[in-house]
């Protein structure tokens, strides 16, 4: 993550100049030296990685980014020093070259970072733990997504009662596991079909709507570490802040495509197979939250692909550099069964 690898458009402020365009513009204010580019959200789990990599100036495109092998960094928890590991690409999901931490953090504790690169300015960025996501009731349904559906869709209707003392920001990400069960007939170690988790698409009420204006639930993708943009292999994450119902009952309904439970034979023994969800309940904080918003809002504007996107659309916390630094707290539901009727599949031949 620190060699070689693409800026996120999401933080880069520079438009891409459009040489078929007949107009001209002047850059002010830039003095044509890179910059450090920091991201790092840390949600709670045993790793917190920070990525720290550098912009160029427009005249050194398109050689970018640069290496940061001269780069230094700190971290302080509550104004006490952390210890900071530099990966040497040995250890599992951490690129070469980035800072991490194995150290788990709590409610309310203030992080702070720092590093510098030979030649450039030095940067710092703050951030605070939230803290956890409130009691949650979650109701499972079938209906119709639309009037006009052949088939009924999963429901999760979330409830849960907002603080009034503060300004909130939630996340919600729907995880699944499927399990086959002999009744103890056969080892499960024998089955040809194994027990697995998944991240499922779910359709929220606006999808159809992709108006940058409006105040409403967004979905970002979320590769579960510190970026969030990328392919459709990535996590879902659907999130929003508390404006419409600041101290009251916020209710969320999710669709999910529905598959029944079923059952089937096979070698003779039934083999019940089941579907159950839970949810990922996210606490963000600000800088956690403005910086995946940024992200939704450059996605969904239709200039976003030209290098046009409004300043507006750009969110950085970092102070001397570009990026974000933030936080999440994050806790789980219980697993909700698949509502519906179990149903009767072929028998399973191999």
């Amino acid at each position: 993550m620190t060699h070689g690898m693409k800026i996120s458009p999401c933080i880069i402020t520079l438009a891409l100049l459009c040489t078929s365009c007949n107009y001209s513009f002047d850059l002010k204010g830039l003095d044509g030296k890179g910059k450090i580019y920091v991201t790092c959200i840390s949600r709670g789990a045993d790793t917190t990685v920070f990525d720290v990599r550098t912009t160029v100036s427009i005249s050194d495109v398109p050689d970018r980014p640069l290496s940061v092998t001269s780069s230094r960094a700190s971290l302080t928890v509550n104004g006490s020093g952390a210890e900071l590991l530099r990966s040497d690409g040995s250890v599992p999901g951490v690129a070469e070259g980035s800072f991490y931490t194995l150290d788990r953090f709590s409610s309310g504790d203030v992080l702070e970072f720092r590093a510098s690169v030979d030649g450039l300015d030095d940067v710092s960025a703050r951030t605070q733990v939230p803290g956890s996501f409130p009691e949650v009731s979650v109701d499972a349904g079938l209906e119709m997504y639309e009037p006009d559906d052949y088939s009924e869709s999963l429901r999760l209707t979330v409830k849960f009662m907002d603080d009034p003392s503060e300004e909130d920001f939630y996340g919600i990400i729907v995880k699944s596991r499927v399990s086959y069960d002999t009744g103890g007939s056969l080892n499960p170690a024998d089955l040809p079909f194994k027990d697995y988790e998944s991240y499922p698409y779910v359709i929220l009420p606006d999808d159809n709507d992709e108006s940058s204006s409006k105040e409403r639930v967004l979905h970002v993708d979320y590769d579960l570490r510190n970026s969030f943009e990328g392919s459709v292999s990535d996590v879902q994450l659907i999130l929003w802040d508390d404006v419409g119902f600041n101290g009251g009952t916020a209710s969320l309904d999710l669709f999910l495509n529905h598959e029944p439970d079923y059952y089937f034979t096979y070698q003779g023994v039934r083999v019940e197979c089941r579907t159950e969800y839970r949810l990922l309940l996210l606490k963000l904080s600000p800088e956690a939250y403005y910086a995946a918003k940024a992200c939704y809002i450059y996605m969904h504007n239709s200039y976003g692909d030209i290098g046009l996107s409004s300043p507006a659309f750009i969110y950085s916390n970092v102070i001397g550099g570009i990026g974000y630094f933030g936080a999440m707290h994050q806790s789980e539901s219980d697993w909700i069964g698949n509502p519906g009727e179990m149903v009767e599949n072929q028998p399973y031949i191999q």
